[in-house]
């Protein structure tokens, strides 16, 4: 096996690749294997041995101790939150590590407060897991928080046009429209609402 193909096991859900990843050095990988398999003491210690190097490490050291203690100890970065929170929240429900998953929507505000697209980043990654009701929460909680974002009026445009509420789905694709005239995949969902 190679890392390529290991690693696109690892992002199917399929973590029977730790140990390749711990035989080959592979260190930040195999912690995640551990990490999502339940075994946070030993998932903890190699990203230790890593975070100084690694800010994904880091990062995943801090959400760990936000799983195991419901609150931070140590608060992440702006750029951690922004790079690996939607990620890791798909490979917590992809590992059906759906526990951990939920300490992290019961802890949305507390991501806001470091990245005003949480609630967007958390609702856009339940939409793309199925779970559009959930998604509609918090993206409905990100248009309170952070209205200026077309992309986060585009999905609730999708997701209003799945639920056949045309009338709130084109209100959502035309509150995106403003905000950026030329976003494709709005104009698109416009098409089909005048069609």
């Amino acid at each position: 096996m190679d890392y390529n193909t290991a690693k696109k096991e690892f992002l199917d859900g399929n973590s029977d690749v730790m140990s390749w990843f711990e035989q080959n050095g592979y260190n930040l990988e195999y912690a995640y294997c551990l990490f999502l398999n339940g075994n946070h003491d030993k998932a903890l210690n190699v990203f230790e041995g890593i975070c100084s190097q690694n800010i994904r490490a880091d990062w995943a050291k801090k959400l760990i101790q936000l799983i195991k203690n419901n609150n931070f100890s140590i608060f992440p970065t702006y750029l951690q939150v922004r790079n690996f929170l939607e990620i890791d929240l798909n490979l917590l429900i992809k590992f059906n590590q759906i526990e951990y998953a939920q300490v992290i929507l019961n802890n949305a505000e507390q991501f806001f407060e470091i990245c005003r697209e949480s609630y967007k980043f958390i609702g856009r990654t339940l939409y793309y897991n199925n779970f559009k009701d959930l998604a509609l929460e918090f993206l409905i909680q990100a248009k309170s928080k952070f209205y200026n974002d077309a992309e986060l009026h585009y999905l609730l445009g999708k997701i209003y046009l799945e639920k056949k509420d045309s009338r709130r789905a084109l209100k959502a694709i035309k509150t995106c429209l403003k905000l950026i005239p030329n976003y494709k995949p709005a104009l698109d969902i416009l098409n089909k609402l005048s069609s």
